[in-house]
This record gives structure tokens, C-alpha cells and sequence, in this order.
């Protein structure tokens, strides 16, 4: 039987117990004393017990009012740590095995054996004793403070705070207990009996002992298998220079072995087999911590490439992942920034990528998407694999191997962190006797409150140097060719200056923005006669309408009515007032424009149409005139056929805007006659039709508008019997002014086509000052045509410069890079007035075979293209920090490349027509760099006065030819990989205006303001003052 007795609160010092349900051990406390608020429970024995062979200091059976001593530690005999940390610093060199290794410039210690430094002389030689240890057959035999213990985790209460006193039996008188010397050895630690928690009571025992009370007894222990003396060697990262246990990489799910310190094989099994019970002190050592075999050996893992895996998510259909920055991790569900190296929370990823990439902004669905698609959590409720797992792309490993817990597998930096985290109970509950280890390398997916290391599994991982591509070589075969502008669809120019006089006034692009050429051009073509017989009908019947109206003219030309027809206004002013027959070659031109209209009208109409250009949209009444003609034009009848056809142009060119309702909700484009005049002129190539064009559209719909109205009074004037000129009063406003109607379109259209525009002039303020005319006097201050030269040669040695120092980082440029130029003998089709045409990709002048050079040389060095580009698949993958500066450095270039070729032409056009001069001709207005007479020029098509007088320009400005040279280096070698950035990092706009802009900018293309502040700069450092595009062009003029 066991009885118990509760002793008063006492003052105990030195450690204290941890009680557990299998015994108790200690772990080392403070030497400040601790008051137990608590009665203390001890085991009933045969004999009465003396704790002093327990404690080494006064116990709770003792006088509490003594006053207890405090123990000295003696770390403290050593001297204060302030002096022993500034010896180790002030030291200059350390011994390893039989080198002297001296600080080296950087104040660390090199290893001899490898590239690692260190910062104090210990690392060094742990590091040594872990990597370059020369192996033994032996060690000799450790003691028993080399084994790794860890202190059992704290239970959970198994018995109230209020315990009953224990009541001890009577000792025989003649034993007296064992001295403490043999109990407590000199290294045996104290240890402080807890106060137990309140409001739940301890198991209680089995057996005869049932109906004692609880208590917390240890249970019997079994004592430790004895140590080998001999063991065998297990390598570099198994024995450290001090004694210490190092275990390897070991799978977490092998069985557990007992390892007190380097031990060979055999004897690890043998242990793993008995139970390891901890004990109360005086007893012998606490059981160690186990860890599994290891295997692996310490690497450079900065020498290895992680590279996507499966749960890898690089691209995605709905927002652009690269440019962000980020990558999607499926088996984590964590979004990763590649940049910083670590996992967002989902709610900042916004954010964050903001940081990075200022210049795309994220869809503002992102986030949602995310979470939908992928299952993004936050860091909080990562889901951690019960294991090592594959490297996670984007996440740096750690350096040094880490220590991880075989129940939970965290890992932490020392084994001090991994006892902490195994002995407590609410981080971890592992009973003492399955605490175990292992060593790995692992991640960290962030610095924040949710950190973990995790392990990882590095057998996956290869050398760098044993990719088998090279990022030049990808780079060229994965350039992208040459926009096809008639695929792309139009769009509008930054700046409407530059638009053409017409386009400029009416404002078509409206009509035809965000669709293709080749698509536009579907919806205007002709009829194919044998895939589309009806069509053909179609035409044959347009041909027969416009025929037989020849008489209709005739007949009533003598009565004036063809002349009543003719008249738009009283004041019209076209060439013809008399609605005229016309030649059959004409009736043919004119008809087919007309079956153009009817005839895709038609083909919308039905329901299997999936283009993206659509005509718009017809009043029920409207469509079952023209569903009528496609069925008669199925039965071949001419004169059903014929009168069918009529009643379905009257139907289309007798509408106006507020006649229906679903065209009273359009604009000015609200007709299917109206948009098919802007559509039918936009070419194949992407480019709108010249005005003269232009005008032989709309006046064949004129005539056939007419010809129409003329039928319709012919038909009304028969029926109501009235004369022919009242019957044209009711058809009148479809053909007249003051109406909303397709006629007053497209003859409005007619006559802003056919203005001109005037030119204004600006008088010099500028005088000479010498009989030669080479110097004038500028408001005091004297300009010379040599002090322009000047700045005209130093500027362009400046922005030679300046390449070779922000593009090529400061090395030697290779001499194959840039294509050898010989003005004279480029290519340059002033006719082609194509969309995307430019000189440089004129193929006969073969400058396409440098479009992928610069990218080549930029990624052959692959220090260099690990900076801005990481593998995928055979794909690269462009780091958005890294390409993003690499187009601020080509935007800094350009900014002076800029003056200089604007400054050499000498006749300077303003600011804002040279800023935004255009590269390469767009479906609304030609190029501005062309070569004129195997000169290069900047011509100047638009200015402030020709627009308003709606004129158009050419004003060659001639550029010299050291500029003329380094703008084509320029363009040909520099602007294709910018494009290539463009089109990954910013949005559509951004790459459009890079491919048709002559001075295009992350932000928008460069502005008046800009240029002229370059200019000012440039002018300022030679000729001593600012001369800006306005200013500059007064002084050029004076000379």
C-alpha cells in the first residue's frame, strides 16, 4: 500500500521535475530559487528517504526559514562574455587540422578546401571537421555527455493541484541511506518537483493498487544498453570536430535508431530494439533524441537548378503570370513571387506584384480566379507534406542542412530549437521514448508569422552547367517573326495628329477599332459564282437594275427630273448637276459595289455567322424584304428576281435613324450602307484607300441611292397616276440634305474628301553678325555654325557611349552584332502604303537576320541570363524586375538618340510632330522615316496648320549619316527584342505602339514636353543656352 503526505510550500532550487505518465526526468532551470505554491507528493518507501541524496541544497522536508543560497554558475568563472567575444573577434587566424588559415580582406576565415567563408574561426572548423574530416577506422569511446537528449514535453495535468500528504512507512533504524556523493555525482543535474494543475485527476494504477489514491509515480525504468568501445566511422557529416552527433539525410519514415553520439551500424539497432525509459536523477543519463540513418552528403546547393515540376503553374488563359512575377504552386497552393523568392498571401498578392511590375496593372479578378482555379490559400492553412516533397520552384534551399522533427517534420536551425519544439507539449506531443530526428535540406515559403521549414528531397536536382540549352540559342529560335498587321486588329494612335486629314475630320477608326483587315475584308468581297450561286444571281440582277435605269434617265432628262434628283442643296457645288447615264463598264463597277453590300448583309443575317464584324442590326420589317430576295434569288425567275432586288434597295437606302427603333439607339453608324462604305475602304493590306478612292465609292452608292429613288417614283407615279415630280416629294428626304439618312452620309463624306488646307509661315528672329553668314546673334549671345558642328559630333561620341555602357554593361561590342550599312544601297518602297510597311522589314534588305542578336549575345553568358531569365519546358521565362530595367536603359538611349537625330536634320519640324513621328505605316496614316533619294529622312506629313486646313504634307528632313546609321543599328537590333519584353511584361497598347511608334516609351510615347526638355539638355551643354524644337527651328531658318 502507498499512503502520502503533503509537505508546505518550501523555497527549492536548482532544477526541477517533469512529470509524465512513464516517469520523470530533468531539465535544467535557473539556479534562482522557486517558490512551490503547492504540496509535494513523494512515494511511500520501506525507509524513511534523505533528500539530501537527492538534492544537493536544502529540500522541502528541511527548515524553510533558512535562507537559501544561490548558486554560482560557473560559466561565470570564466570571465564576462563582452571579453571573450572581442578576443574572438580580435583574432587573427585559427588552426585547422595542421594549416593555419588566416582572415582574409573581407575579415573571414576561408576554407582551404573549398569556396565557403566564415566570420568566426568555430564555423571554420566545424565546417572542416563536417566536410573535409579525413576518415578512421575507430573513434574513441564518448562519454555520456556526448549523447543528445531531449527533455520530455510537458503533459497534460494528471492529478489536482490539492494532493493529499503521503504518508511514508517506517525505515528500519540501523540502514541509514547511501551517502549523496554516490547518488548524485558531480554532473548530475537538480531538479524542481512542479506544481500540478487544478481540475483533473492522474490515472489510477491497476492490479492490487486500484484502490490507492492517484498518483504520479514514476514507472520502473529499464536501464541503457551499455555503449560499444569500438565504432566504425560513417563520414564527414556523421563526426564533428567536438563529439557532437551530426546525423545525415535519412528518409523520415525508416525506423528510428538511437544514436548518443557516432556509433556504428549495428550497435544503432540493437538499441532501437530495447526501451528507453527516462529516469529520476541519481539514476543515470535521460534517454538521447534518435534519428534515422543518413545517407547524403553536404552540397553547394547554390552550384543546382530548381526547375517546375507538375504543380508548377507558369502560364495562365486569364491573366498574365509572368509579368506579375509569380507562380502558381498546385501542391502547396500558395502563390509564389519569383523576385523576392517567398509565398504571398493571397489578399496582397495585388499588391505586391506592384512592386515589381508598376507598369501592368492585374485583371481585378485576380485574386478570385486564383482561388477558384487553383485553391490558393492563405499561409496559415498550408497543408505541409508528412515528408520531404520536391523542391518548390521559386523558393531558395537553405544553405545549410536543417534539423527536422520525424512526428512533425519542422525543421529548425540547431538542435537546441528542435529540443525546445519536441519538448513542448501543445507544438508537439511525441512521447520522449519516439522523439527522433533527422537531418535535411529545406525551404522556408516565408519570413513572416506562418514560417516553417519544411524538408526537401535534392536527389532531383542537376548541376546548372548540365542543362543541355543554352538561353541564346532558345532566344533566337523562340524570337517571334514579323507582325502580320492584317491578322492584328486596328487600332487607334496615341496621337490624332497624326491621323490623316479625312480620318482626322470624321473620326472613322471608330467604326473598324479592335478588327482585323482579313476579317473586314470578308464582309465587303463578291460572291463566289460557283460555291455561292445565288450570289451570282444577286450580281446579274444589280447589273440588269442599273441597266434599264439608263432609259429611266433618258426619258425624264428632258422634263428636268433628273436634275430635280441631282440636287443635294441649292448650293451644291459637285461636279455634276444632272443625274447622268452612265457607260456599262461603269453600271458594272457601280453594281458590284452594291452586290458587295447586299450580298454580306445577307450572309450576317444568318445564324451560323461567327465573325466578329457584324453589320448593324435591321428592323424586323427591313429583314423580311431581304430574306425575300435571297429565296427568290434561289429560284431563278429574273423578273421576281429583279423586282425583289429593288424593293430590298429601297429598304436599305430609304432609312433614317429615328424610322426604327433599334437604329434610333445607334450612332452616326447606324446603318448597314453607311459602315459598309468605311468598311469597303480599308484594304487587304491594312491600310485606308487614298481620297480619290475614296470618292469613287461614295459616288457609285450616290448613283445607285438614286437610281433606286428614280425607280421608286417611276413605280408611284404609275400607280397613283400623279406626274413624276410629285411623286418625288415623297421620296425627297432620303435624297437631300437636313436628313438623318445613308444619302446625306455619304455625300457629306463626298465633299470633306474634296477640301484642301492652306500653310502659315514664321518670320526669323535672328541676326548675323559677320558678311559670311556663319554667326548670329541670339538675344546677346553669339551661335556659329562651328559651335553646331560641334555638338552635332561630341553628342553622337556621347550616345555611342552610352550603349556600349547601359545595353552592353560596359563590354566590348561584338563586331557581328549590328548589320553593315551602305545607305545607298537600302530598299525603301515609297509606294507601299501597306500597314506594318517599313524599310527594315523590306526583305531585300535582310535585316531581319539581326532582329534576335542582341537577345543572343544577352543571354550567351549564362551569369548574366540567370539575371533575367529562367527555364521552362524549353521555353525562357523573363524575370520581370530584370527585363523591366532592360527597357528603361533602351527608353534612357532613345531619349538621346532622339535630339540628336531630330538637331541633324537642321530644319527641325515642332516637338510634338517629330515626338510622335511614326515607324511603320498604320491603316490610318503613313510612316514619317523613309528614304528619300538613298537619303534618310523624317517627312513630315501632318502639321498644326495642315490639319486645320485638312492638307496633307511631305517635308523631307534629311538626318546626316553618322545619325542615319545608329537610328537603323538602332531599330534593327535594339527595337525587335524590346518588342519581345513589350508583349510579356505590358499590356496590347504598349506593343503596338513599340511596333509603329519611331519613339515609343514604357509609359506612352514620347511626349512634346519630354523631347523639348532633351533638347533644351543637349543645346545647353554646347551652345551654352537652351534652344528648344520651336527655338531651334528660328535659328536654323536665320542661316
Amino acid at each position: 500500500m502507498l499512503a502520502h503526505n503533503a509537505l508546505p510550500p518550501s523555497i527549492v532550487s536548482g532544477a526541477m521535475f517533469d512529470w509524465d505518465a512513464s516517469g520523470l526526468s530533468g531539465t535544467q532551470t535557473p539556479s534562482t530559487p522557486s517558490i512551490v505554491r503547492g504540496p509535494i507528493l513523494f512515494p511511500t518507501l520501506t525507509q524513511t528517504p534523505n533528500f539530501q541524496t537527492f538534492f544537493k541544497q536544502k529540500t522541502g522536508m528541511e527548515d524553510p526559514s533558512e535562507p537559501a543560497k544561490r548558486r554560482r554558475r560557473e560559466t561565470e568563472d570564466d570571465g564576462g562574455r563582452e571579453g571573450r567575444a572581442r578576443r574572438k573577434d580580435n583574432q587573427r587566424s585559427v588552426t585547422v587540422g595542421d594549416t593555419v588559415v588566416p582572415r582574409n580582406a573581407d575579415m573571414k576565415f576561408p576554407c582551404t578546401h573549398c569556396r565557403k567563408e566564415y566570420s568566426t574561426p568555430y564555423s571554420l572548423q566545424r565546417h572542416f571537421a563536417d566536410s573535409h574530416a579525413e576518415p578512421s577506422l575507430e573513434v574513441p569511446q564518448q562519454t555520456s555527455d556526448n549523447e543528445r537528449s531531449l527533455s520530455p514535453p510537458s503533459p497534460e495535468p494528471m492529478f489536482p493541484s490539492q494532493l493529499p500528504r503521503p504518508s511514508w512507512g517506517a525505515a528500519p533504524p540501523t540502514r541509514a541511506p547511501p551517502p549523496a556523493s554516490q547518488l548524485h555525482p558531480p554532473s548530475t543535474r537538480l531538479f524542481l518537483i512542479p506544481h500540478a494543475p487544478r481540475r483533473q485527476a492522474s490515472p489510477r494504477p491497476l492490479g492490487s493498487r486500484a484502490g490507492s489514491p492517484p498518483t504520479m509515480i514514476p514507472a520502473p525504468v529499464t536501464p541503457a544498453a551499455s555503449r560499444p568501445s569500438t565504432r566504425t566511422f560513417l563520414g564527414a557529416r556523421a563526426i564533428s570536430s567536438q563529439g557532437s552527433p551530426r546525423p545525415l539525410v535519412s528518409s523520415p519514415g525508416s525506423p528510428p535508431t538511437m544514436i548518443p553520439g557516432p556509433v556504428s551500424p549495428a550497435p544503432l539497432r540493437n538499441i532501437s530494439a530495447q526501451r528507453m525509459t527516462p529516469t529520476p536523477p541519481g539514476m543515470h543519463q535521460p534517454p538521447a533524441i534518435r534519428a534515422t540513418p543518413t545517407t547524403a552528403m553536404e552540397v553547394d546547393i547554390s552550384l543546382y537548378d530548381i526547375v517546375p515540376d507538375d504543380h508548377t503553374v507558369i502560364y495562365d488563359d486569364a491573366h498574365n503570370l509572368p509579368a506579375l512575377g509569380i507562380v502558381i504552386n498546385t501542391f502547396l497552393k500558395i502563390v509564389i513571387c519569383i523576385e523576392c523568392g517567398e509565398a504571398i498571401e493571397p489578399a496582397s498578392v495585388c499588391a505586391h506584384v506592384k512592386q515589381h511590375n508598376a507598369h501592368y496593372t492585374p485583371g481585378p479578378t485576380l485574386l478570385e480566379d486564383l482561388r477558384r482555379k487553383y485553391g490558393i490559400v492563405s499561409l496559415a492553412e498550408i497543408a505541409y507534406s508528412a515528408g520531404p516533397i520536391r523542391p518548390i520552384f521559386g523558393i531558395p534551399i537553405e544553405a545549410d542542412q536543417l534539423h527536422f522533427c520525424s512526428k512533425c517534420h519542422r525543421g529548425y536551425n540547431s538542435l537546441l530549437s528542435l529540443r525546445g519544439h519536441q519538448s513542448n507539449g501543445q507544438r508537439c506531443q511525441v512521447p520522449i521514448t519516439q522523439r527522433a530526428c533527422y537531418t535535411m535540406y529545406g525551404q522556408i515559403l516565408t519570413k513572416g508569422p506562418s514560417k516553417r521549414y519544411f524538408p526537401v528531397d535534392t536527389s532531383c536536382l542537376s548541376l546548372r552547367q548540365d542543362i543541355p540549352f543554352a538561353y541564346s540559342t532558345v532566344f533566337g529560335t523562340t524570337m517571334p517573326p514579323p507582325p502580320d498587321y492584317t491578322q492584328l486588329p486596328v487600332q487607334d494612335i496615341e496621337d490624332p495628329q497624326n491621323l490623316s486629314s479625312f480620318l482626322f475630320r470624321e473620326g472613322w477608326l471608330d467604326a473598324v477599332k479592335g478588327l482585323t483587315p482579313v476579317d473586314i475584308q470578308e464582309v465587303t468581297r463578291l460572291p463566289d459564282a460557283k460555291t455561292e450561286p445565288w450570289g451570282k444571281q444577286l450580281q446579274l440582277a444589280a447589273h440588269r437594275a442599273l441597266a434599264s435605269v439608263q432609259l429611266l434617265v433618258n426619258e425624264h432628262h428632258t422634263f428636268g427630273m433628273t436634275h430635280n434628283i441631282a440636287q443635294f442643296n441649292q448650293s451644291s457645288n459637285m461636279s455634276s448637276n444632272n443625274f447622268n447615264h452612265i457607260q456599262p463598264e461603269t453600271q458594272q463597277r457601280y453594281g458590284n459595289i452594291i452586290v458587295r453590300l447586299i450580298f454580306n448583309v445577307l450572309r450576317t443575317m444568318d445564324s451560323a455567322w461567327t465573325s466578329p464584324v457584324r453589320y448593324p442590326a435591321l428592323d424586323e420589317s427591313q429583314k423580311v424584304i431581304l430574306l425575300e430576295l435571297r429565296a427568290k434569288l434561289d429560284g431563278g425567275d429574273k423578273k421576281l428576281i429583279d423586282e425583289a432586288y429593288q424593293k430590298a434597295c429601297y429598304s436599305l437606302f430609304a432609312h433614317e435613324r429615328r424610322q426604327y427603333p433599334i437604329s434610333s439607339k445607334l450612332r452616326k453608324f447606324f446603318s448597314p450602307v453607311i459602315l459598309f462604305v468605311v468598311f469597303y475602304s480599308l484594304r487587304a493590306n491594312g491600310s485606308f484607300r487614298l481620297a480619290s478612292e475614296i470618292t469613287g465609292i461614295c459616288a457609285a452608292v450616290e448613283y445607285c441611292i438614286r437610281a433606286t429613288m428614280l425607280f421608286e417614283i417611276e413605280r408611284i407615279s404609275e400607280e397613283s397616276n400623279v406626274s413624276s415630280f410629285d411623286a418625288l416629294k415623297k421620296v425627297e428626304r432620303y435624297i437631300s440634305t437636313g436628313q438623318e439618312t445613308p444619302m446625306a452620309f455619304i455625300y457629306n463624306v463626298h465633299r470633306v474628301l474634296a477640301s484642301v488646307r492652306s500653310d502659315e509661315v514664321t518670320a526669323s528672329q535672328f541676326r548675323f553678325t559677320d558678311k559670311n553668314g556663319r554667326e548670329v546673334s541670339c538675344n546677346g549671345h553669339l551661335i556659329s555654325l562651328s559651335m553646331i558642328k560641334k555638338m552635332h559630333d561630341e553628342e553622337h561620341v556621347r550616345y555611342e557611349n552610352m550603349v556600349q555602357d547601359r545595353l552592353f554593361f560596359g563590354e566590348d561590342i561584338p563586331s557581328d552584332l549590328f548589320p553593315e550599312l551602305d545607305l545607298e544601297s537600302i530598299v525603301d518602297s515609297a509606294n507601299n502604303t501597306s500597314a506594318g510597311y517599313c524599310f527594315l522589314d523590306d526583305p531585300r534588305n535582310n535585316f531581319s537576320a539581326y532582329r534576335d542578336s542582341y537577345g543572343r549575345w544577352l543571354l550567351s553568358d549564362p551569369v548574366r541570363a540567370q539575371r533575367f531569365v529562367y527555364m521552362h519546358e524549353g521555353e525562357l521565362v523573363w524575370k520581370p524586375s530584370a527585363a523591366l530595367d532592360l527597357l528603361r536603359r533602351m527608353e534612357r538611349v532613345r531619349e538621346v538618340l532622339a535630339p540628336g537625330v531630330s538637331y541633324s536634320t537642321l530644319l527641325q519640324v515642332r516637338g510634338s510632330e517629330f515626338a510622335r513621328a511614326l515607324l511603320r505605316n498604320t491603316p490610318a496614316a503613313l510612316r514619317n522615316l523613309r528614304f528619300e533619294m538613298h537619303l534618310l529622312a523624317h517627312v513630315a506629313l501632318q502639321d498644326k496648320t495642315s490639319h486645320l486646313h485638312l492638307k496633307d504634307r511631305h517635308i523631307p528632313h534629311v538626318i546626316t549619316r553618322e545619325w542615319a546609321e545608329s537610328l537603323i543599328r538602332n531599330l534593327a537590333v535594339f527595337r525587335p527584342f524590346e518588342e519581345v519584353l513589350v508583349a510579356k511584361f505590358l499590356n496590347p497598347e504598349a506593343l503596338h505602339r513599340y511596333r509603329v511608334q519611331l519613339w515609343p516609351g514604357i509609359k506612352s510615347t514620347m511626349t512634346s514636353e519630354a523631347f523639348s526638355a532633351r533638347c533644351g539638355d543637349m543645346t545647353m551643354r554646347y551652345l551654352l543656352q537652351p534652344f528648344k524644337p520651336l527655338r531651334w527651328r528660328s535659328l536654323i531658318t536665320a542661316f
